[in-house]
């Protein structure tokens, strides 16, 4: 009696582009799905459940716990005998007790030269290589012996286009 239910799969379908897409709310999820025809169609609905319903359907679907475990099993048999790389990045400024070393006293100051083409049987002098061009002539310890290990300063751009310094270690 009563109204025939919904076929979990779409919903299973519709959690996994949930977390892909990281939409963190339900109701956002389903209104996405409300406008989104593809994702729809991706996820397998006809029609959209109510609220309620997609609700229920979702919570469901996050209390089971063998709906989790299989999906690790599908994941543990396809990466099985693979070596998978992750790569994360984070520019978060990382705070340190160590004082940077003041590189400006190092600095030897560039000599002058005059600008332009040089005169007639005058020779420009060679550029010397920088650091990385240095570092992929040489073997692997002794291009580690070249990084700097002290603290320094960098600066890097944020979102808005100012520099923002921080102590790099």
């Amino acid at each position: 009696m009563g109204r025939p239910s919904y076929s979990v799969l779409p919903f299973l379908r519709a959690a996994l582009a949930k977390r892909n897409f990281k939409i963190v709310a339900t109701s956002d999820l389903r209104a996405r799905l409300l406008s989104d025809a593809n994702l729809r169609q991706i996820c397998g609905f006809e029609n959209i459940p109510s609220a309620a319903s997609f609700s229920r359907y979702m919570s469901y679907l996050a209390d089971n716990a063998s709906l989790e475990e299989s999906l690790g099993e599908m994941v543990k048999d396809y990466y099985e005998g693979q070596l998978v790389n992750n790569v994360a990045r984070d520019s978060t400024a990382i705070s340190a007790r160590e004082k940077p070393v003041d590189k400006k006293r190092e600095v030897k100051p560039l000599k002058q030269h005059k600008r332009g083409r040089p005169k007639k049987g005058q020779e420009l002098k060679k550029k010397s290589p920088t650091v990385l061009e240095e570092q992929t002539t040489l073997p692997l310890a002794e291009a580690r012996g070249l990084l700097p290990t002290s603290c320094a300063w960098g600066c890097k751009k944020n979102s808005q286009g100012n520099l923002s310094y921080l102590k790099r270690l």
